[in-house]
């Protein structure tokens, strides 16, 4: 059972003012709790209630929009933003100082040692050999072969 209990709460609240309105309204005072009120009063804090619950429903709906229209916004400058980023970065590749007023940080570039720069080639030349590729002139060597033409039974 899934309900909104905000929208409950003040739905029950203005229950709770309509049957006041409508059977106690005659009253001269009530005790509520250890409060001795009038009706009007009590009517008076119920009213308070609901009205401040649809604010509150009104500023949520408002913030909603808000974040709505802001979403929408960021999604449709982001190519823009990330183009001026980059033309940020390609002015200022050489000034990391500079690069940090527009809260950049200056691409860093891996630098492999020849050990490494080794290793990749092996492993390269291994998956090749595993993958069984080939380069321009060993697929030129490959040539097809004809497939017999010799009729087959068909199976029953």
């Amino acid at each position: 059972m899934s309900t909104n209990s905000r929208a409950l709460s003040t739905q029950r609240d203005q229950q709770l003012i309509d049957g006041l309105k409508k059977n106690l309204a005659s009253y001269p005072s009530l005790t509520v709790g250890s409060e001795k009120l009038p009706p009007a009063d009590i009517v008076a804090k119920l009213q308070k209630r609901v009205d401040l619950a649809k604010a509150t429903a009104a500023a949520l709906a408002a913030y909603k929009t808000a974040l709505k229209t802001e979403l929408d916004a960021r999604d449709q400058s982001a190519g823009f933003v990330l183009a001026l980023k980059r033309m940020v970065a390609a002015m200022f590749f050489d000034s990391a100082s500079t690069l940090a007023d527009f809260g950049l940080t200056p691409e860093r570039r891996a630098v492999r040692t020849a050990a490494q720069k080794a290793d990749a080639a092996k492993l390269a030349k291994a998956t090749r050999e595993a993958r069984h590729t080939a380069g321009k002139k060993q697929k030129k060597a490959i040539k097809g072969e004809m497939p017999s033409t010799t009729p087959t039974k068909p199976t029953a």
